[in-house]
């Protein structure tokens, strides 16, 4: 029963290690997509409004 339940526990340790890994990363990956996306709305509209003036 203790060995179950320490490769129980090492499994679901595992899969929240992963789990939280791939969230990390996700997290990351959306942040910079947005920078990314304001970063080419700011470029685009900029000499927009330089050149109007």
């Amino acid at each position: 029963m203790g060995v179950y339940a320490k490769a129980v526990i090492g499994f679901t340790a595992k899969q929240f290690i992963l789990l939280y890994l791939v969230s990390t990363v996700h997290i990351a990956l959306s942040s910079l997509l947005v920078l990314v996306l304001v970063g080419l709305i700011v470029h685009v509209r900029v000499p927009y409004r330089s050149g109007a003036k």
